[in-house]
């Protein structure tokens, strides 16, 4: 017999529309794919309408190390997050809180004087701000810090003329879009 809070739980589960069974599936196939070393390990979760159905890590942070997933982990998915900058920014933008001729230094005044007059966000998404070739502007144990990559990008100057030459930049952009968004909040 079931227990009044699983009771609960499977009615909230089923009125957000969520199924018990495909969340165990889900979860057992995960489990699996550990165990067939298909991956070291994921960490995931399923909601719907505020609802959680499921939330698990499951295999390994390092499988050398045998050290376990935590559900608090910190993942490194580089580019993977422009996509989730570049929807918030227009999202701004179609709330009016923000333009596509939004002139960056407007927003970020410390950023160098021949980029602060003519880059716009529109030049930042399109990667034809004249960004410089920045990889590595800082220590790698700094990178997740945006405050100090836009200590470190900000003095850098332009290769090009904004809006002339597509100039991609692995970071420049990207993390002056991210700062127009906490500023902008």
């Amino acid at each position: 017999m079931k227990k009044t809070s699983d009771l609960n739980t499977a009615t909230n589960l089923k009125n957000a529309g969520l199924n018990a069974d495909q969340l165990q599936r889900l979860s057992t196939a995960i489990h699996q794919d550990v165990k067939d070393n298909l991956y070291d390990g994921a960490t995931f979760i399923v909601a719907r309408h505020g609802v959680i159905g499921l939330h698990e890590a499951v295999g390994f942070a390092n499988r050398a190390a045998k050290r376990s997933l935590q559900l608090n982990d910190v993942f490194q998915i580089l580019s993977v997050t422009k996509a989730f900058t570049d929807t918030i920014i227009l999202s701004l933008i179609e709330r009016g809180e923000l333009a596509l001729t939004t002139r960056v230094g407007d927003i970020i005044p410390e950023l160098n004087v021949q980029a602060k007059e003519i880059v716009t966000v529109f030049h930042l998404i399109t990667h034809t701000a004249g960004s410089p070739q920045v990889i590595l502007p800082l220590k790698a144990k700094l990178m997740g810090n945006l405050d100090a990559i836009i200590k470190a990008i900000t003095p850098l100057d332009l290769i090009n003329t904004p809006g002339k030459y597509v100039s991609y930049s692995p970071l420049w952009g990207h993390a002056l879009l991210g700062e127009i968004i906490r500023r902008a909040r």
